[in-house]
């Protein structure tokens, strides 16, 4: 409503000084409008206070730009023709009229702030706010009608961080803000204060809590706020204990022990020991420093030390000794220094080595042992610290996957120079010609492999198997036949099939021991040779070595697949690998059973624990025997119908 007549909001002159009207009152003054650029259009908004850069365009006057409500900033003092409406310097005239008045109630004349207000608004520093405004609700809550706007200087219920003031007026600021040491000269706040209670009478408001950056001191019903110090943000009890921090120096949080305060660290402080590490707080968002074991802010259970690469945490080692990391550092196991995870450095899982201690190796049944002896096809990857597979041209290896000490059937190994390994290649084939090194004939056999037994060069002998030129001849074979083969072997080597051969490589360690005076001593069974022939003296089939030929009782070491608890000067029976493990099908006794190789159809594991009485279906033998019954008794049944049915059917 405008003077002397009504006049549209949406069109001229009404437009010019009203942008919104409802039930005949303008709501919103053209002055309270400010437009902005989004894209190709400009978007009309209500202005939202000033700024300390932009105050001299707001109209505020300098350093003025000083009232902080709702986080934002308000004017409380204007240049000269404005005064503060909600905040925002509007020009007086018609949209101040009725708003904002001198402390006596006049109109305004020089003013440039507000000493008293009209009907439906309140003062507050300097300014005049409207009862349930965007602004004016978030000091005083009471709405606020256009047909029946609330008494000037009157409110019922101020906001939170507010206090109000027990002398209500319109030239007096209904609402106080707590830590406003000043007020309204006869009611005012406390400094640093958060939260309080407005005194019965004039005076000073009774703090109930304090602000960020404050911490308080006194009874509950009336606390003194004094500001922290050093790089607290937060803090509690005293200046310099922390509950959170300043972003610009040390800004990560570190807890005291059995305390809710801590200490302010760097990032490079936080890292140092590694049982800690930087990160941000999943529930307050504030950056803290936090052990490695807390799992709710991104570390790992059970965690003591670790390390971190960007956000991720990297476990090195777990609280407790009965525990241990995986080897991607991401969860803490169980895994003990004793049973199926002794000398293990890493578990998988609960009792789950996945790596082993310096000096020990994993097995594939992930058991840590000094070596891989007893398990073939394996050598000791020692870098991993793992028994790795031999590649598939080797019987068995050491070293590298490549590097040869045994030979499937039909392949033989060739020595690579002086060292103990070498590389599997094909067997003895007889040759019609008369090439140096060629074989006339094949006719040793050893572990499934041929052998030569006569070169087709008279003048050369078979020596570890493979002719030999006439050069070294003498110093290997004692009595040349001169026919391609020897009669008798020199010193360290042994007679078998026209060829000599040492004990000590393959293929002669197949078959002997020991060696003297060019034959076989002690054949590779254990037994002694008869006559330096070695082909009778076998032992047991569960045994490697024996006391006896044939007896299942005179084991010395067993064969693979087998294992025994008595040591190898004594006799005894060697048991099935699968007797001490169910499923184990390679295994050793040392300081108890270990088994080492498992039939991955059989469900078993490396563990050394087995029930006897579960097969490797996983049912247990009386289940077995129970079902067996029962399919007899229905074949039985069904048998029987059939025969009743077709005898009466036939004589019918």
């Amino acid at each position: 409503v405008l003077t002397s007549g009504y006049y549209s909001a949406g069109a001229a002159p009404g437009s010019g000084v009203c942008r919104e009207a409802r039930n005949g009152v303008c709501v919103q003054y053209k002055e309270e409008v400010t437009d902005r650029k989004e894209g190709p259009t400009r978007v009309r908004e209500a202005q939202t206070g000033c700024t300390a850069e932009t105050s001299s365009a707001d109209h505020c006057a300098s350093g003025k730009c000083d009232v902080t409500i709702g986080g934002k900033t308000y004017c409380s003092q204007c240049a000269a023709g404005y005064v503060p409406i909600d905040g925002t310097c509007t020009q007086v005239g018609v949209n101040t009229n009725g708003k904002c008045l001198k402390a006596g109630g006049q109109p305004l004349t020089d003013d440039t702030q507000c000493g008293q207000c009209g009907a439906g608004y309140f003062l507050h520093k300097g300014g005049c706010y409207q009862f349930g405004g965007e602004v004016g609700k978030l000091i005083c809550t009471d709405p606020s009608t256009a047909n029946s706007p609330p008494t000037a200087g009157t409110c019922t219920t101020c906001a939170s961080g507010y206090f109000k003031n027990p002398t209500q007026a319109a030239n007096k600021p209904p609402c106080i803000v707590c830590n406003d040491t000043t007020g309204d000269g006869t009611s005012m706040g406390k400094a640093g204060c958060a939260t309080c209670e407005p005194p019965e009478s004039p005076g000073v408001a009774k703090c109930t809590a304090c602000l960020d950056s404050f911490f308080g001191t006194g009874s509950a019903e009336d606390i003194t706020c004094a500001p922290c110090t050093g790089d607290c943000q937060t803090c509690k009890g005293t200046a310099t204990q922390c509950t959170s921090c300043k972003p610009e120096t040390n800004p990560y949080w570190k807890k005291d022990t059995n305390l809710d305060t801590g200490t302010c660290v760097s990032e490079e402080n936080c890292k140092a020991g590694s049982t800690y590490f930087p990160t941000t707080d999943k529930t307050s968002q504030k950056k803290i420093c936090t052990p490695c074991s807390d799992a709710a802010n991104g570390g790992i259970a059970d965690c003591q030390t670790c390390s971190t690469s960007g956000t991720a945490v990297t476990c090195s080692a777990c609280t407790t000794p009965t525990k241990k990391p995986n080897a991607d550092g991401t969860k803490c196991f169980a895994c003990s220094n004793s049973g199926t995870t002794a000398s293990c450095d890493r578990c998988s899982a609960d009792g789950v080595c996945e790596a082993c201690a310096s000096g020990k190796v994993l097995t594939p049944t992930l058991l840590c042992l000094d070596d891989c002896g007893g398990l073939p096809g394996y050598y000791a990857d020692t870098a991993n610290k793992r028994c790795a597979k031999c590649s598939e041209g080797c019987k068995e290896c050491t070293g590298a996957a490549t590097q040869c000490t045994a030979c499937p059937a039909g392949k033989r190994l060739a020595y690579a120079n002086s060292a103990d390994y070498g590389t599997c290649v094909e067997e003895c084939a007889a040759s019609t010609g008369s090439a140096s090194g060629s074989c006339r004939t094949c006719g040793a056999s050893i572990g499934g492999t041929k052998y030569c037994s006569g070169c087709s060069v008279g003048a050369e002998i078979p020596v570890n198997g493979v002719c030999q030129t006439n050069p070294s001849r003498a110093a290997i074979c004692a009595e040349p036949d001169n026919a391609g083969g020897c009669n008798k072997c020199a010193a360290g080597y042994f007679l078998l099939e026209k060829g000599c051969y040492e004990a000590a490589k393959q293929p002669g360690v197949q078959v002997c021991k020991t060696a003297d005076g060019g034959l076989c001593t002690t054949c590779a069974s254990g037994l002694a040779a008869s006559g330096g022939d070695c082909s009778a003296q076998t032992c047991h089939a569960s045994c490697r070595t024996c006391s006896a030929a044939s007896d299942a009782s005179k084991c010395r070491t067993c064969a693979d697949g087998y294992y025994r608890q008595s040591s190898d000067t004594t006799d005894g029976e060697c048991q099935r690998c699968s007797q001490g493990k169910e499923g184990c099908t390679l295994c050793k006794y040392s300081s108890g059973f270990i088994c080492l190789s498992t039939d991955p159809f059989s469900g078993g594991s490396g563990d050394n624990t087995a029930d006897p009485s579960v097969n490797k279906t996983g049912l247990s033998s009386g289940a077995i025997a129970g079902i067996s019954v029962a399919v007899i008794v229905v074949v039985g049944g069904l048998v029987g119908f059939l025969c009743w049915w077709f005898v009466c059917r036939g004589k019918a």
